[in-house]
């Protein structure tokens, strides 16, 4: 199989293999992350259909941005909080789960991404790293290509690695308590 022409039967077994995987542990961590998965299926898929890419590629760019959207999940909880208490929620004393239903529901969400992240940074290893060597493979390849499927990752989970260490208005100790 040429590895430029993933197919969409051979990427959905890909995405069921690596579902059943996380299932098999019988566990809200398992669940979690069949979910992940297959939300990520479909938003790579609409990635394909926009971009008009293949759908390896797809899976780099939904993979590395991943970090992102764990960040904008984990502020828009912490910002509905603000908004639900009148105040920025304190660690340890405003407990996300039962400020308002709403908050609860990101709340769950965010907890969802969250726990995906380990396993994200392996899909997005592997994804990357199946594309840069379709990539070099080619007759003449394209060198920004090469630069995009190298550097996002890197920049975007060190970019996440930072925010986490800083810690902005202090929400991600107000998530994590």
């Amino acid at each position: 199989m040429n590895i430029n022409r993933l197919t969409i039967r051979n990427y959905g077994l890909l995405i069921f293999g690596f579902s059943f995987v996380f299932s098999a542990l019988r566990t809200y961590f398992g669940i979690y992350l069949t979910t992940d998965l297959i939300a990520l299926t479909v938003l790579t898929h609409i990635v394909k259909k926009i971009s008009n890419t293949t759908y390896i590629r797809s899976c780099c760019y939904i993979f590395s941005l991943y970090p992102l959207l764990v960040f904008v999940s984990v502020f828009t909880t912490w910002l509905f909080a603000c908004y639900y208490l009148g105040h920025p929620p304190g660690p340890y004393f405003d407990d996300p789960m039962f400020i308002k239903n709403s908050v609860a529901i990101l709340f769950n969400l965010t907890s969802m991404l969250i726990l995906g992240l380990l396993p994200m940074i392996l899909l997005c290893v592997i994804f990357n790293l199946l594309e840069l060597i379709a990539e070099l493979s080619k007759e003449n390849p394209k060198r920004i290509a090469i630069v995009h499927l190298v550097f996002l990752p890197i920049i975007s989970w060190f970019v996440f690695g930072l925010i986490l260490a800083v810690n902005p208005a202090n929400a991600i100790a107000w998530f994590a308590a």
